[in-house]
């Protein structure tokens, strides 16, 4: 437990307070995404903390307020998840904030600025088993790529691989959202898969005239503080073959060629919750990572 003449910090600027109508609230706070739920005695902490103030200046506050004095220990918790969430204003939080913000703004400004993150071990080198063009249908097969295919190349493809369904059609997602465009399929694989295993839009007009979806996969990028992380989706299902191919550190040139075409980034949470309360921040998570990781290695 902290010394009752350490200061505690306030509540975030940025962090809003709402009272709901159980007498409990909830914190919010779009820049770092969190929020929590409060009980009574959380909402009554929560809305004094609006000023640096000794421990024991808050406890008096408290008690002065609600009538009803809080213990050293129950405060101490609850100040800890405050804390733990990011919710306080602390050097330590805004050392977070700032650099995800960072991050993001240099992403949505010039995305081949933005540092790639490879763990060293990381290595990929498609195989051309073909597996990543079975199952569902491939997409969604975006305007720019449709034009791409239009004219001469469609007749080509049409000639080569079209029967009576076509070559593209319209699907609304079971979510409800707008139709997109897939690839029509055959015998539970995509149109344009060649007995070979290769791709025949692939095969004719280059890689760039393929879907970004098939362009993209199987790499995947988060940004986060520490830049644009690069992973790999294991979907793949030759990837312990592929795995032992070159190394992605020397395939920068090829990951930077696909960021034009990664239109939504996942950005990594500035804090994670495991049960609404226990938190750890990005610099913990690697940690974490990097234990798990030795641990199965």
């Amino acid at each position: 437990m902290a010394d009752t003449q350490d200061l505690v910090p306030p509540l975030r600027p940025d962090v809003v307070i709402e009272a709901m109508d159980d007498g409990g609230g909830r914190l919010l706070d779009a820049r770092l995404g969190r929020k929590l739920k409060l009980d009574t005695r959380g909402l009554q902490v929560a809305r004094l903390l609006d000023r640096p103030q000794t421990l024991s200046e808050l406890l008096a506050r408290i008690a002065d307020k609600t009538g009803r004095p809080m213990t050293e220990e129950v405060l101490g918790r609850v100040l800890a998840a405050f804390e733990g969430l990011g919710f306080l204003d602390t050097a330590a939080t805004e050392d977070v904030a700032q650099r995800m913000n960072m991050a993001e703004e240099e992403w949505r400004r010039d995305p081949q600025s933005v540092k790639l993150v490879i763990p060293d071990d990381l290595r990929f080198e498609c195989k051309a088993c073909g597996s990543c063009c079975l199952g569902a249908n491939i997409g969604p097969v975006t305007e720019d790529v449709l034009a791409g295919l239009a004219g001469e190349r469609q007749k080509e493809l049409f000639s080569h691989y079209a029967g009576r369904k076509g070559l593209f059609f319209a699907m609304v997602p079971a979510d409800g959202q707008e139709e997109i465009v897939v690839c029509q399929s055959r015998n539970g694989a995509c149109l344009f898969l060649d007995q070979d295993g290769l791709c025949g839009i692939h095969r004719r007009y280059g890689p760039e005239a393929k879907p970004h979806v098939c362009r993209l996969f199987p790499y995947q990028f988060v940004l986060t503080p520490d830049g644009l992380v690069v992973g790999l989706q294991l979907e793949c299902r030759s990837i312990l073959e592929a795995s032992k191919g070159r190394p992605l550190s020397e395939q920068t040139g090829l990951l930077r060629s696909l960021l034009p075409l990664v239109t939504d980034a996942p950005s990594f949470r500035k804090f994670l919750s495991l049960d609404g309360v226990a938190t750890f921040s990005y610099e913990d998570y690697k940690v974490l990572e990097d234990e798990a990781v030795s641990a199965v290695a």
